[in-house]
């Protein structure tokens, strides 16, 4: 693969070293320079057998993944084209796919899906089965193990591969030799000056020879006939063109009669630019003040478009007077046409058109004997006064044609696709389209008889489809109504399998309600078990707790009998419970300030017990008291010795 990539390089290499020698010779250039130059191109051609070859996954390219996953979901067009080739497999969708990359036009698409699938329903009628995609080729299997590759069979699986990539490898030096030649013609182009690169630029212009400018082209002669002699309308040309005019003038300057024997080579230049700059005035691609005018011209002539700047030629003088020119809205001349003025459709008249028609009415006004100035003016005043007043209506009928044009080519869009289209019903909703489309449209007897011819054809093709169809259908009949036995007796089979089914769905739905009817009951009976257990354990758990507290009850009586006989045995025992202490006590405090207590009077003392907390007194005790005002409660007497040895009384209720 690699050695034939290089052979590719070297045969592009040096035909781009012929073309390159080619066009410098003729510019002037170093020829011998340019094809070495050109001749760079064999040093990736001895480099590239050193590189590895690295292989590439099958793929599609030029439409992304999710672009072409989103078309297939969500436009209905290509939904409905994946759903027609969806019998022949992913290679015939992934065919799609390319050349949706290559012509992405949604008109188009219909022609693309009945191309594959003829091809693919050619290849199902011949028994071929696809095996596998190959570089972009497709590789077929028939039914005794052949395998075909672009119309070539062999028996070997990794001879077809091989085959495959040879006709891939092919197309592809084919596409980069065309690339790469046209790359150094253009360097070549590119790289000239002067008049050269104005000869290769001026694809529209031929250049006569000089004998034939010199004997067609007689002094005095109207500037039109140039039109004629360099094959492109002089109101057309451009400044390649301009240049190629020049170049021809000073090439030919010695065969010319306007070159006199005693003209200089300096004389006969200043001649030509004069020449070039009265035709640039001339035909308005420049002012009258030598102002570039070129932005104004029309666009360049579409092949087979007609030339109406020479249609003035053919008309009289008469016609071209100041009542005619002003009369250009009412059709000019009283046998000329609204849509056609001096014969020229309304649509043709462009700037190109109005400059000539310019130059026709001057012309006319100098053979009249009027004073030439004052004439010319004012006739250029009134033909610019026609220009500006009726663009609008020029630009509406231009609208208009392109407007036609378009429907016009909508309905032999339509036309073709019909040729494409093998359902009648396709067909019939083609041939309605063109109805459409041609209802109400302006047609020209040339065009007319275009859409007629078209419509005609559709018909023939719809009524060709509709026999074919009705054959079919009639040579079909036998089979279809074997197919309609068979899916009756099919239909019988599935409806006697789903009553079947019905049955063994409704046995087990009983089954499953008396399972979980058992399930219930034995759920309910549980329940009212474990219902029962629960009383019982509550009674059990009410009869302990009862007995509990009894015998906390009776722990705590005991424990209460026991405290108070340890009480008793403490009282009986310890020294402040004695009657004379108490009393002692009892009399010591009643002895105080009585103003201490309020007023009141310790009737009684009882249960004294000694308070250890007072480790610094004489006595303290913790009496039950009466006092004379009723009360009860405890009392604290404390005993200490003060300074002297006396002793100090402290009552604290």
């Amino acid at each position: 693969m690699l050695l034939s990539a290089s052979g590719a390089y070297f045969l592009v290499a040096l035909i781009a070293a012929a073309v390159s020698y080619v066009v410098a010779h003729r510019k002037g250039l170093n020829a011998v320079g340019w094809a070495w130059a050109s001749l760079l191109l064999l040093v990736p051609a001895a480099i590239l057998p050193l590189v590895p070859s690295r292989q590439r996954p099958e793929r599609s390219i030029g439409v992304p993944d999710e672009t072409w996953q989103a078309l297939l979901a969500y436009d209905p067009d290509f939904k409905a084209a994946a759903v027609q080739i969806a019998p022949y497999g992913a290679p015939a969708l992934d065919e799609l796919r390319r050349a949706w990359a290559a012509v992405p036009d949604k008109g188009a698409l219909p022609s693309m899906v009945s191309a594959i699938e003829a091809r693919w329903s050619g290849y199902t009628a011949a028994g071929l089965t696809h095996v596998e995609t190959q570089d972009g080729v497709a590789v077929l299997q028939d039914a005794e193990g052949h395998y075909h590759v672009r119309g070539r069979q062999t028996g070997d699986l990794r001879t077809a591969r091989l085959i495959a990539s040879a006709s891939a490898r092919r197309a592809r030096t084919s596409s980069v030799a065309g690339i790469v030649v046209g790359a150094a013609v253009l360097a070549a182009a590119v790289t000239g000056t002067g008049p050269a690169r104005a000869q290769l630029s001026a694809t529209g212009m031929t250049l006569p020879s000089c004998e034939t400018y010199g004997r067609e082209r007689p002094r005095g002669g109207t500037r039109e006939q140039l039109s004629d002699l360099f094959g492109l309308s002089i109101y057309r040309w451009g400044d390649a063109e301009y240049g190629r005019y020049r170049a021809f003038m000073l090439d030919c300057k010695r065969m010319l009669p306007s070159f006199r024997q005693d003209m200089t080579l300096r004389d006969w230049e200043a001649a030509v630019e004069n020449s070039v700059a009265t035709l640039k005035s001339y035909t308005g691609y420049v002012n009258r003040f030598g102002e570039p005018m070129g932005r104004q011209n029309g666009s360049r002539p579409r092949p087979g478009e007609l030339d109406y700047t020479r249609a003035f030629e053919t008309l009289s003088c008469d016609r071209f007077t100041e009542a005619t020119v002003n009369a250009w809205t009412r059709g000019g001349p009283p046998d000329a046409s609204p849509a056609a003025p001096f014969s020229v459709p309304l649509v043709a008249w462009r700037y190109e058109v109005w400059r000539a028609f310019e130059n026709r009415v001057l012309a006319c006004g100098k053979r009249s004997g009027s004073p030439v100035e004052a004439d010319e003016s004012w006739m250029r005043v009134i033909v610019s006064q026609q220009e500006a007043g009726n663009a609008a209506a020029i630009r509406q009928a231009q609208q208009e044609e392109a407007a036609g044009a378009a429907r016009l080519a909508g309905i032999l869009s339509r036309a073709a696709e019909a040729e494409n289209s093998t359902s009648a019903d396709d067909i019939a909703g083609k041939l309605k389209a063109v109805d459409a489309l041609a209802a109400g449209l302006k047609l020209a007897p040339a065009e007319a008889a275009q859409v007629a011819a078209a419509r005609a054809h559709i018909g023939a093709r719809l009524r060709a489809a509709r026999l074919a169809e009705a054959e079919a259908w009639e040579r079909d009949r036998p089979a279809r109504e074997a197919r309609a036995q068979q899916q009756e007796e099919e239909l019988a089979g599935l409806q006697r399998q789903n009553r079947e089914r019905d049955d063994a769905a409704t046995a087990e739905r009983e089954r499953n309600a008396r399972i979980e009817v058992e399930r219930q009951a034995g759920t309910r009976a549980q329940a009212e078990r474990q219902a029962a257990e629960a009383v019982a354990q509550q009674q059990r758990d009410a009869a302990q707790r009862a007995a509990d507290r009894a015998a906390q009850e009776r722990a705590a009586a005991e424990t209460l009998a026991r405290l108070r006989r340890e009480e008793e045995t403490a009282l009986a025992r310890d020294p402040c419970n004695r009657v004379e202490v108490r009393r002692q006590l009892m009399e010591a405090a009643n002895a105080m300030d009585r103003a201490r207590f309020g007023g009141r009077k310790l009737l009684d003392l009882t249960r004294g017990l000694t308070n250890s907390g007072q480790p610094d007194a004489v006595r303290s005790c913790v009496f039950e008291a009466e006092w004379s005002s009723g009360q009860r409660g405890l009392v604290t007497i404390t005993v200490r010795k003060n300074s002297f040895g006396d002793d100090l009384i402290e009552v604290r209720p």
